[in-house]
């Protein structure tokens, strides 16, 4: 038994937001996005905040919930930065451009994501990661899985 250090009550303390929705294609948009530095110290990636609107279908029950991403887009592997230059292209594209200087110019823009589920270590409970974006309204492919296919 431990004594808490004042009196705890659930009221307010409802769900997160970081539920693992089923596999499939969701609408969101990205609400937050920061450039950070590798632990490393050799390297800076893009980490973007994405709050989901509904399904491809429609149904908002998902509504709220959170999904994150990273771009290696400077990294002392050429591989990895061609990697987060196709991710990032990608998403750039579903948003409706071509070209842009600063992260916030995707922001509130609704897009199509692929979601797949990484289920997870024994330290690390599972959770959602983005395999493709997509236009909103784009026609897409409804397959499920959990690592499903080649993302981008």
């Amino acid at each position: 038994m431990a004594m808490l250090p004042s009196v705890f009550n659930t009221e307010g303390k409802g769900d997160s937001g970081f539920a693992v929705l089923d596999p499939g294609w969701y609408v969101g948009y990205v609400q937050k996005s920061t450039l950070n530095d590798t632990k490393s110290g050799t390297g800076k990636y893009l980490k973007i905040e994405v709050k989901i609107v509904s399904t491809q279908d429609g149904d908002n029950s998902c509504a709220g919930t959170r999904v994150w991403h990273m771009f290696n887009l400077v990294n002392p592997n050429p591989t990895a930065v061609e990697i987060a230059e196709r991710e990032f292209a990608s998403l750039v594209k579903a948003c409706g451009f071509d070209v842009i200087e600063d992260s916030a110019e995707i922001h509130d823009i609704p897009f199509m994501m692929k979601l797949a589920i990484d289920p997870g270590t024994d330290q690390w409970p599972a959770k959602n990661v983005i395999k493709k974006f997509a236009p909103e309204g784009a026609e897409v492919s409804a397959s499920n899985g959990v690592f499903d296919e080649a993302p981008f």
